[in-house]
């Protein structure tokens, strides 16, 4: 697991994982980095040179224009996840409602470009298909159990064999933010 995102802000990379920083904004103290990979050609030069073998995102904006970037490149699957019901949120951050629905429109466009949509619950799966998305989309409960399942290999040769990913190969996790006490990881 290698997480991916943009390089502004006073954050400190000292996590038991690989941190690969791109070019980035601070947009605000609560809202964190807006990443600007399309900005840093050396960061993108990086992807191809990594052979990543999927990619998980968490946002629709400068990550997920690389990402699909990527996959257009060399084929690696995109698997877009989805927290919340979109207007809602960018209402809180923009402040203005009409841009809030440009937003949230050009937000369900990019949803089209994954290979496969995860989302947390069958409310905000039901807001996507009102809103138009029309591909299958998978419900993964929020939150992480620091458990590892009785079939862990089971499911990773699984997931291997659905995304065709070769055995042993690293697999690229690009977050938008992470919650770490929604995420059960405190």
């Amino acid at each position: 697991v290698l997480v991916v995102t943009g390089r502004a802000g006073p954050y400190p990379d000292d996590v038991p994982y690989p941190v690969l920083r791109c070019r980035g904004i601070r947009a605000s103290e609560t809202q964190g980095n807006v990443a600007l990979p399309s900005l840093d050609f050396k960061f993108k030069r990086l992807l191809l040179e990594l052979k990543i073998d999927a990619v998980h995102l968490h946002t629709y904006f400068g990550m997920n224009k690389a990402a699909h970037w990527l996959h257009r490149k060399t084929g690696v699957p995109v698997i877009q996840g989805s927290h919340q019901r979109l207007y809602p949120e960018y209402v809180n951050v923009v402040k203005w409602k009409f841009l809030a629905r440009r937003l949230t429109n050009f937000s369900l466009r990019r949803m089209s470009w994954a290979q496969a949509l995860w989302t947390v619950s069958e409310n905000v799966k039901q807001f996507y298909i009102e809103s138009g998305v029309r591909k299958e989309m998978q419900i993964d409960p929020s939150g992480s159990d620091r458990v590892c399942p009785d079939d862990a290999q089971a499911r990773i040769a699984e997931t291997e064999r659905r995304f065709s990913i070769p055995p042993g190969r690293i697999v690229l996790l690009c977050l938008g933010k992470v919650e770490i006490r929604q995420k059960n990881l405190d």
